[in-house]
């Protein structure tokens, strides 16, 4: 069992150091119809992979449907105390194992005993058209919950391009279960279809300036399933200080290297924080001096409970 946790953690980051910078560049790996669960154990620390206690690629039936996900509960997770749990949701034609490399957010979740969720969209396209995948996030919720306690006031989603234009369309369509998100590369919304009354939400974006794909002065650059797919960053950004009642004027703070903070004062309890950094389309952990994972956890950590109470 030793010799295989090992062979194990290897393969973890050997994909870590080969993850695609460009969202779609590399080929996704499809779930199979038949996802398995597989439990590893292990009692040896690392400071470069996250102590697995329980490492599952779970199936669920949504809408007669096959759904799957990866499921991470790390050692730090004590099962009998309520733990928050963060859903990681890919980019589009991308996968769940293929957000688990770009981020690196694993090792986040073990350093402060976070469950966490990648979930599969169907053909790698989140629905932003319709509540399917609202209700896929719901199961998954519902499913976690039976193998490990979970504080139901801190569920909180994170996502790159599209999956971070979903994580904001979870945030206003489940402002009773979703307590705040971060998005990386796609900043979204969400006019057609609107929010329920356009809800507020915590919001914390990363942008880059020389982004190609979702260009902070154009917005979408390419031919997209998403009936509002992401246009200018300004124009998102105002839409939601106008949705969350904020001050028109953030506060901005320059960072080194090139980046700049706005901090936006928002009504009820809602947030709005963007960075624009000097890069592209990626997940920019390490660059700039940024230390982009621990930021997110930061941000999303502040809120422990949903805006929303049902």
């Amino acid at each position: 069992m030793r010799v295989v946790i090992a062979e194990l953690v290897a393969l973890l980051l050997l994909l870590s150091a080969c993850a695609s910078d460009g969202e779609g560049e590399a080929q996704p790996t499809q779930p199979g119809a038949n996802a398995t669960t597989t439990v590893l154990t292990s009692t040896t620390t690392t400071s470069a992979a996250p102590v697995i206690r329980e490492s599952a690629s779970r199936t669920i039936v949504v809408a007669d449907t096959d759904r799957t996900y990866e499921l991470l509960i790390p050692a730090s997770v004590d099962s009998s105390v309520p733990a928050p749990l963060v859903f990681n949701l890919h980019g589009i034609w991308d996968s769940a194992s293929a957000q688990m490399s770009r981020s690196g957010f694993s090792s986040k979740a073990e350093s402060e005993g976070i469950v966490l969720v990648h979930p599969d969209a169907i053909a790698g396209v989140w629905d932003l058209a319709t509540t399917a995948d609202i209700n896929f996030f719901t199961e998954i919720i519902d499913d976690v919950s039976t193998l490990t306690a979970i504080d139901p006031d801190r569920v909180y989603a994170i996502g790159f391009s599209q999956g971070g234009a979903f994580a904001t369309y979870l945030a206003c369509h489940l402002p009773d279960r979703i307590a705040a998100v971060a998005s990386v590369a796609s900043l979204v919304h969400h006019d057609a279809p609107a929010c329920p009354e356009h809800s507020p939400g915590r919001i914390l974006t990363f942008a880059g300036e020389t982004d190609t794909t979702v260009s902070i002065d154009e917005g979408l650059m390419f031919a997209s399933p998403d009936p509002d797919p992401p246009g200018p960053l300004a124009d998102e950004t105002a839409a939601w200080a106008t949705t969350n009642g904020c001050g028109s004027e953030p506060l901005e703070t320059s960072l080194p290297e090139g980046v700049v903070r706005s901090d936006y004062e928002c009504a009820n309890g809602s947030a709005l924080v963007v960075y624009v950094h000097p890069g592209g389309h990626w997940w920019p952990q390490g660059a700039f001096g940024l230390d982009v994972n621990t930021i997110i956890w930061d941000f999303l950590n502040q809120y422990s409970s949903p805006l929303s109470s049902g």
